[in-house]
């Protein structure tokens, strides 16, 4: 009989979730809840349909030998204010500079003033977002010879240093 009740609830092959919150208006017996995940796993039509949970691999990075030689940048938005959020790869030290707008040119004049501080870094790391695939930032960085690499779109989280 469970049998055929966890055939029934698994009809549509929907996931565990959906198929405990169906059969839990009606049904019950001691280990529903396992016996459902049990059920669902072992279906050979959703583990052929299964989508693949495949992670991009984070490449480790090499600690830079000197300060702000390499920093990693991207924004935070907080009580209504956006801020752009710059970290150096070697120290782990934070600046952070007020925006007014999130585009290319507030932030570039943001980080000529954490460049007039710390240096020109070698090595910018940023996410793929508007203002940093903008014309003008491109220009900025060529400009002040910085090497500008760009996170995965499908992995952002390669920037996590900021």
């Amino acid at each position: 009989m469970k049998e055929e009740i966890l055939q029934n609830l698994h009809s549509e092959h929907q996931g565990i979730t959906s198929c405990i919150n169906k059969g839990s208006r009606n049904v019950y017996w001691p280990n529903f809840c396992e016996d459902v995940k049990n059920f669902v796993n072992s279906c050979s039509i959703c583990q052929h349909h299964q989508r693949a949970n495949v992670k991009e691999t984070l490449l480790p990075y090499k600690v830079p030998s000197l300060p702000w030689e390499e920093v990693s940048i991207d924004f935070m938005y907080l009580q209504k204010t956006d801020y752009l959020l710059c970290t150096d790869y070697h120290s782990k030290y934070i600046e952070i500079k007020k925006l007014t707008l999130n585009t290319a040119e507030p932030v570039i004049s943001a980080l000529k003033q954490i460049f007039r501080t710390h240096g020109i870094p070698r090595r910018l790391h940023s996410d793929n977002g508007p203002p940093f695939d903008s014309k003008q930032f491109v220009n900025f960085t060529k400009t002040y010879d910085s090497e500008h690499v760009t996170t995965s779109p499908k992995y952002p989280k390669s920037n996590e240093m900021v």
